[in-house]
């Protein structure tokens, strides 16, 4: 593995446990095993290494929506795709999803501008788009608000792994086997309420 990988991935996992404020590149650098010039060789500052991890998350979320595009099927269809195979992407990788829930629950708590608001406005949007176009066809009840059912049917992921363990206590035999089937009764529940019964 190369230097800036192992960088990204330990930086990582250092700002997902302890969040932006409390960790130095002197912690990174050491966590590493380098010193802290091999480390401003590969990124300007510590927002600059930062701000790389966050567009690292991001691009996961991208891809599935890429993919999302391409199938066939109604607009409903590729909603509940997305949901799941963001799910699916989230437990492949739960560090950056991890990342990604402490920079949002850090929102207002900061007096430093949040870069990852814009990479999730731009997610958020492309799901924005799916549910107007299902609300185009009919598929979607036309007085849905699209931004919050998009929000609403990316929490439940969200909240799953960040709180995994109480889930799977709450909910017995929840483990890593039937969080997909979890992931779908979300879903469905809410697009139940919201799906157009002719």
């Amino acid at each position: 593995m190369e230097s800036t990988e192992i960088i990204l991935n330990k930086a990582e996992k250092l700002f997902a446990d302890s969040g932006f404020g409390s960790v130095s590149m002197t912690n990174i650098a050491k966590a590493c095993n380098m010193s802290k010039a091999n480390l401003y060789h590969h990124f300007s500052s510590k927002e600059d290494l930062y701000m790389q991890i966050l567009i690292r998350a991001q691009k996961n979320t991208q891809n599935i929506l890429e993919k999302t595009k391409e199938i066939t099927g109604t607009y409903i269809e590729k909603i509940e795709f997305f949901i799941n195979e963001h799910l699916d992407q989230m437990l492949k990788d739960p560090m950056k999803y991890k990342l990604l829930a402490r920079e949002f629950s850090d929102l207002g708590l900061s007096s430093r501008a949040m870069p990852s608001v814009g990479l999730m406005e731009q997610n958020l949007s492309q799901i924005v788009d799916l549910i107007d176009q299902a609300k185009n066809t009919g598929e979607i009840i036309e007085g849905t608000d699209s931004r919050l059912l998009a929000y609403q049917l990316l929490s439940p992921n969200l909240t799953y792994i960040t709180h995994q363990n109480l889930f799977d206590s709450v909910f017995e035999g929840l483990g890593p086997s039937s969080n997909k089937n979890f992931s779908k009764t979300l879903t469905a529940n809410l697009l139940r309420g919201v799906k157009r019964n002719d």
